[in-house]
C-alpha cells in the first residue's frame, strides 16, 4: 500500500496535478464546480480512467460543436439545503435560487437527452437528475427572478406583505 501512495504521490508531482486542478477550476461557472475541481484525485483503476475520458471525450465534442453547453453562473444551494434540514424557513430569494438551479438543471436534462447518440455517457449520468418541474412552477408563481414575493402569490403570502 505505501507502494502505491509514494508512487501516485510521484504521479501527481510529474503531472503538475494542482495546479492542473487549479486551471480546472478556473474554467467552472461555480464556486461549488470550483471547488469540486480542485478536490479531484487521479482515477484508481484503468476502468474508472476510461470511463472519466469517455465523458471528458464526449463533452469536449459537445463543445466543438460551438452551441455550448446550457450551464452559467449558479447560486450555491448548500447554505439552503443546511437551513431547510433544519426545519428552518426558507427566504424568497432562497426560493429564487432553488428556481434558477431547477431551471438549469431542466436545460441540461433537455440539452443532452436531444445529443444522447453523440453523448451517451453524459446522456446516462443526467438520466439520473431530476428537474422538479411541479416545484419550480409553484416557486415561479410565488417569486419573482429578484427573489420578491409576487403580489399574484397565495392569498397567505399576498396577507404577510401587507
Amino acid at each position: 500500500m505505501k507502494d502505491r501512495e509514494s508512487l501516485l504521490t510521484k504521479a501527481r508531482q510529474v503531472l503538475e496535478w494542482d495546479a492542473l486542478l487549479e486551471a480546472l477550476a478556473g474554467r467552472t461557472v461555480s464556486a461549488l464546480g470550483a471547488e469540486r475541481c480542485r478536490s479531484l484525485s487521479p482515477a484508481g483503476t484503468v476502468e474508472e480512467a476510461q470511463a472519466l475520458l469517455r465523458e471528458t471525450a464526449e463533452m469536449a465534442a459537445l463543445e466543438a460543436t460551438g452551441e455550448g453547453f446550457p450551464i452559467s453562473h449558479f447560486p450555491d444551494l448548500s447554505p439552503v439545503v443546511e437551513r431547510a434540514a433544519k426545519g428552518a424557513p426558507l427566504q424568497a430569494v432562497d426560493c429564487r435560487d432553488l428556481s434558477i438551479v431547477l431551471g438549469l438543471v431542466a436545460d441540461v436534462l433537455r440539452y443532452l437527452t436531444r445529443r444522447r447518440e453523440e453523448a451517451p455517457t453524459l446522456a446516462a449520468l443526467a438520466a439520473g437528475l431530476d428537474d422538479l418541474p411541479h416545484l419550480k412552477r409553484a416557486i415561479d408563481r410565488c417569486v419573482d427572478h429578484e427573489g420578491n414575493i409576487r403580489e399574484s402569490a397565495t392569498p397567505e403570502l399576498r396577507d404577510l406583505l401587507h
